[in-house]
């Protein structure tokens, strides 16, 4: 989803404009999509049953994200932390406990976050150029 917060800080970017965003202390666990659905084939592959937690396991602030693809895109200047506020009810700490995942199925991510977010960019360039 295009308004999701990666791909918005991304088109935003790709379009010369400054990107609005909070002071970004907010902790997430991001996963590349392709790592997402090999974990879930993971997981139906297995015996594994009950709940599981797909996820990187690695917390990172929304700051270090912003910043890995300001620097990708080469326009960590267009970036304005500060500008938006904390949204109310938004959890500032959201990370996967995936150590079931990681035990019963053997299941690791493909891409680091430098990989991911790279790799993501591209895809967004593609497609945001093909519309």
């Amino acid at each position: 989803n295009e308004r999701r917060f990666i791909p918005d800080i991304i088109h935003t970017l790709l379009r010369n404009e400054p990107t609005r965003t909070t002071l970004g202390g907010q902790v997430r666990d991001y996963l590349h999509v392709e790592d997402v659905a090999r974990a879930l084939l993971a997981v139906g592959c297995s015996d594994l049953s009950g709940p599981v937690n797909i996820g990187s396991g690695l917390p990172v602030t929304n700051r270090e994200i912003v910043l890995k693809i300001g620097d990708i895109l080469e326009r960590l200047n267009m970036v304005k932390f500060g500008d938006l506020p904390y949204r109310p009810g938004d959890p500032m700490f959201v990370c996967a406990d995936n150590r079931r995942l990681l035990e019963v199925t053997g299941w690791q991510p493909r891409y680091d976050l430098e990989d991911g977010l790279s790799n993501t960019i591209s895809w967004w360039r593609e497609h945001l150029d093909a519309s």
